[in-house]
């Protein structure tokens, strides 16, 4: 009887043309566990890393409902819940499926997919709003990244606390390549956040270390928040989408691009398949590199800029971890 909806949730980056992705899960955020309406069938829990080795699959989540509409608007529910942080997986593009008119209207076929490909995966696709933005600049100037209560010495109580003046705070974040600068104002409950000319107020309504609610210009949000405290990355789940923030400092942010630049590395481990240019070799933005396999997938490493192939650190059927330095290239300045 009634009607049910499975969505599958895959170790892959539908955003770059459904790449599978490696990584440990570090956090597992669920919603109403005893909720007969929903199932959630997975392999992986806390501490378990997805390798190359087996299938990129994380989890089946059912939901049931006496009908199709029902069944889909208690899933997209669940989806808000719910999430695998430490792996980039393919849950946003799985809600933008669901929440999709056609979709609901199930005006259903092969080239589903294809068809609405810019709507499924918009330029919007994991970034941030300026709303998230905010609250994530918020829970850093605030102090939430830490236990206000872990020492009793009154002078370290991270509260925010000042004598006769508001707290004020420059606020440095990382989501994805981009740096935001965003500067905090305010105390209690109440924050103005400016991001050059966008001015957003932010009243806080509730944190109790995961739920995080607030209102911004007048409405209500409600997100789910988890910081890995090995690479410090703060993932927030809104909305049934998962983005990952990083706190930054101008060193870093330094010294991570003179590490990088005009190296060409592995997006995961696998098998180098074929080396396509020469050490010395003259190659054009978008030229293809190196060829390789990992997890049944075959991938292409292409040049990002025109330059000059300065070094190949590995030859065919090497295999390479994840981050391995494959080749470096010199960038060759227009004349």
């Amino acid at each position: 009887n009634g009607h049910a909806v499975e969505l599958r949730i895959y170790a892959e980056d539908p955003a770059h043309e459904f790449l599978p992705q490696t990584g440990d899960i570090y956090d597992v955020l669920t919603g109403d566990n005893d909720d007969p309406n929903y199932r959630i069938d997975s392999g992986v829990d806390i501490g378990d890393s997805v390798s190359v080795f087996y299938d990129p699959m994380i989890a089946k989540m059912i939901a049931w409902g006496e009908n199709r509409e029902i069944a889909l608007k208690r899933m997209r529910g669940y989806l808000s819940q719910t999430a695998f942080l430490g792996v980039n997986n393919n849950q946003e593009f799985l809600k933008n499926i669901i929440t999709h008119d056609a979709f609901t209207s199930a005006d259903l076929h092969t080239h589903f997919v294809e068809q609405y490909q810019d709507e499924l995966l918009p330029t919007s696709y994991a970034k941030a709003s300026l709303s998230e933005i905010s609250s994530v600049a918020v829970y850093f100037a605030a102090g939430f990244d830490a236990d206000i209560y872990e020492d009793l010495d009154p002078w370290s109580i991270r509260d925010n606390w000042r004598m006769n003046h508001d707290l004020k705070k420059m606020i440095r974040l990382r989501h994805h390549d981009e740096i935001i600068e965003a500067v905090v104002e305010g105390a209690c409950e109440s924050y103005t956040v400016t991001m050059g000319d966008d001015v957003l107020h932010v009243r806080l309504l509730e944190f109790d270390g995961e739920t995080y609610s607030f209102e911004i210009d007048g409405i209500a949000h409600h997100i789910k928040i988890s910081k890995d405290e090995d690479t410090q990355k703060l993932a927030l789940l809104s909305d049934g989408r998962v983005l990952t923030f990083q706190r930054d400092s101008y060193e870093l942010h330094a010294s991570d691009n003179a590490q990088g630049e005009g190296q060409i590395v592995s997006p995961m481990p696998g098998t180098i398949i074929k080396v396509l240019v020469e050490q010395g070799s003259h190659v054009e933005k978008d030229q293809p590199l190196i060829i390789m396999e990992a997890m049944k997938l075959e991938m292409t490493l292409r040049a990002p800029c025109d330059g000059v192939i300065e070094s190949l650190n590995h030859a065919e059927n090497d295999q390479v971890a994840d981050g391995a330095v494959l080749l470096e290239l010199s960038k060759e300045e227009a004349a």
